[in-house]
């Protein structure tokens, strides 16, 4: 099979174990609303996985929503070819919060996600939550 351009370079960076951290991705399922139309969250799952995580750039900060600009943020690189493996918040009718990563005893919320899964890899930006 012929690898497409980018794809060698993501499976160079995120096979090197240097650079490579385990973190936990908490998912949660689709919520539902109760009789008052309040938003009752699914149920979470965590999963142990591990990813290439660096600091955000400032550059790179542009893309998060306005109101997070300003948090300590992070890029996570995850090998994987599933499309929707981590997701920010979802809305419509399988509506959840955002997936958390749990790196470093803090936790994180997935805000965007540029999706290279057709290259390998996902790249997340995730800020703190205090």
């Amino acid at each position: 099979m012929a690898l497409k351009t980018g794809q060698l370079a993501s499976k160079i960076v995120l096979r090197d174990p240097r650079n490579i951290e385990p973190f936990v991705l908490r998912k949660q399922a689709p919520g539902s609303r109760n009789a008052q139309g309040e938003y009752i969250p699914g149920a979470s799952t965590d999963q142990s996985l591990e990813g290439s995580i660096q600091p955000l750039d400032g550059r790179s900060r542009e893309d998060l929503p306005e109101a997070e600009r300003l948090k300590d943020a992070i890029c996570l690189l995850y090998e994987t070819e599933n499309h929707d493996e981590i997701r920010p918040l979802r809305i419509g009718a399988d509506q959840t919060d955002s997936d958390l990563i749990i790196w470093q005893n803090q936790s994180w919320a997935v805000r965007v996600v540029y999706d290279m899964a057709t290259f390998g890899h996902l790249e997340i930006y995730a800020t703190k939550i205090d």
